[in-house]
């Protein structure tokens, strides 16, 4: 790897031969892809250790396998008695001095055959590249192959062990590798904002991010049942009639209606206005029972247009075309533009940050198969149990995890790739889960979550997530297309300016007007304390008189 192909964040271990391959015991057992081995009684000899790595038989082709787990069948009641210690091992492939490493690789190691624990030479060459197709993410030198990364992955682990900064390693690690993929990043508590510097575009929905015109029907509805419940039959589908005919007249009133069809759901711009004329329209000519319905239909359009909470939606309501200006913000389209996205959605209300999200998924299929996959993309879903969450699911919850099981199935085939990142993951769609082509686990202190990764890891390393609930700091599992063993290795260190740290709109509880900004934020969403919502015309407040407590 030359310098401008890999993000080195710590020093690299040191050139040379490093510590050499050591004889720790032999093969006495062979099933297959589970190996035993008797270890020797030997001062000078160390102790294989869960996670270490053993090579298997003789150079210069030997099988390698990682250490499972370490017994002593029938431990001796003197401490002077002789023991007999086993590793148990289970392989993961071959490792040729000639062509490095091999998954599987059709070698298995014969009984009597010596086990040596990997040296710094052989673990160099078994965790290292010598490409641009590798980039470096962690200590041993622990490189990572970019283009199966760019395909998707998973980052897993307890709350406060590291999976935010892994993610930002490993994105970093891809902009300078200057992966041919553009990342997005969904950062629903605001923590990416300086983790990636100027190669990041930093996007924060505001009023109209996500313009009426561009919803589904599906979503639409979603938004409106936010003012009156959800709506009954007869009101949605006078919306699915309301919203063509409201397309209809947009392409009548700019000239380029040449009755020409187009679907329910396809992005043509069209007015709030005509959709309210079309309902009053036919309001007064319908006598049936459906007249009710026109009447419960236009006053939620009404109420919704003037919800605050829905700015992001109804904020800028105009027929303007601006899906080609959104495509190019969030997926970084154009000359000088940035390699990547942020898009912060903490803060906003109600299920918006779902229906933002759901929305982002459903654009980047589109564009991946409009352009017949020649713009790989890379959708990242930080807090994944929140936007394809395993279970029942309704409202926008359901709406965005069916984009996203919808990219889990289409995405591949027009290249793109979807990472997901979870302190819970039995919590995550398992439609999600089990296609994910990498998966990289932290710390997890809850067995419900290591048994549902168990179910989706590769067997190299099922038994290895027995132990993830003592992994150390910054120490991971990792396994998959995107590492070249599985192994557990520790991921590189942050500069301290580039660790994701939530912003945390913090109110200053010394403030007179503290009670009042906490409501204000709790009425008005997170934008509260910007600048447009301080113009914008308030109710006024009032404080009503403090009552006794008996």
């Amino acid at each position: 790897m030359t310098a401008q192909d890999v993000l080195t964040l710590t020093d690299p271990t040191p050139g040379g031969e490093g510590a050499a391959t050591r004889r720790v015991g032999r093969v006495i057992a062979n099933a297959g892809a589970q190996i035993l081995v008797m270890l020797e009684h030997d001062p000078a000899t160390p102790t294989p250790r869960t996670g270490e790595v053993l090579l298997l038989g003789k150079a210069p082709r030997r099988a390698v396998g990682i250490v499972t787990a370490v017994t002593i069948p029938a431990p001796a009641v003197q401490d002077d008695a002789s023991e007999l210690w086993i590793a148990e091992v289970s392989l993961s492939g071959v490792l040729d001095e000639a062509s490095g490493f091999t998954r599987g690789g059709g070698t298995t190691p014969a009984l009597g055959d010596q086990a040596c624990l990997a040296g710094e030479a052989d673990l160099g060459r078994l965790y290292g590249g010598e490409t641009g197709q590798f980039g470096q993410i962690g200590r041993v030198p622990l490189c990572a192959r970019i283009p199966a990364l760019s395909s998707g992955f998973g980052i897993f682990g307890g709350r406060g062990t590291g999976k935010s900064s892994t993610l930002a390693v490993l994105l970093r690690t891809m902009l300078r590798a200057r992966a041919p993929v553009r990342p997005i990043l969904l950062d629903p508590h605001d923590e990416y904002g300086r983790s990636f510097g100027r190669a990041a575009r930093i996007l924060r929905p505001g009023p109209g991010f996500a313009p009426h015109w561009l919803l589904t029907v599906e979503e639409l509805a979603w938004v409106l049942s936010l003012n009156g419940g959800t709506l009954a039959e007869d009101e949605r589908a006078l919306l699915e009639e309301a919203i063509p005919a409201a397309r209809r007249r947009m392409l009548q009133r700019s000239g380029s209606d040449g009755g020409q069809p187009f679907s329910v759901d396809g992005p043509l711009p069209y007015r709030v206005m005509d959709l309210l004329g079309w309902l009053d329209r036919n309001a007064s000519s319908d006598q049936t029972q459906r007249a009710a319905a026109h009447r419960r239909l236009r006053s939620r359009l009404a109420t919704s247009l003037g919800d605050a909470r829905l700015s992001v939606i109804f904020g800028r309501v105009s027929a303007e075309d601006t899906l080609g200006a959104l495509l190019r913000s969030v997926f970084c389209l154009g000359s000088g533009a940035a390699p990547m996205s942020v898009i912060q959605l903490g803060g906003l209300p109600l299920g918006i940050d779902r229906l933002i999200a759901g929305v982002i998924c459903r654009l980047a299929g589109a564009l991946g198969e409009g352009t017949g996959g020649a713009l790989p993309l890379l959708v990242v879903l930080e807090d994944a149990d929140r936007f394809a969450p395993e279970g029942a699911a309704e409202g926008a919850t359901k709406l965005c995890r069916d984009a996203v099981h919808m990219l889990v199935q289409d995405g591949p085939k027009h290249g793109i790739g979807l990472g997901v990142v979870s302190s819970h993951p039995a919590g995550v769609s398992q439609r999600v889960l089990g296609d994910l082509p990498t998966l990289l686990t932290h710390r997890l202190p809850s067995e419900a979550d290591r048994r549902r990764l168990r179910d989706c890891a590769p067997d190299s390393i099922a038994s290895l997530l027995d132990g993830a609930g003592t992994l150390g700091e910054r120490q991971l599992i990792g396994a998959g297309e995107g590492m070249p063993a599985p192994g557990m290795p520790v991921v590189d260190e942050l500069p301290e300016a580039a660790v994701p740290v939530r912003a945390g709109r913090r109110a200053e509880v010394k403030s007179p007007s503290f009670v009042e900004d906490v409501i204000d934020r709790w009425r008005f969403g997170d934008s509260a304390g910007s600048e447009e919502a301080a113009a914008a015309p308030r109710p006024a407040r009032r404080r009503a008189a403090a009552t006794p407590v008996a």
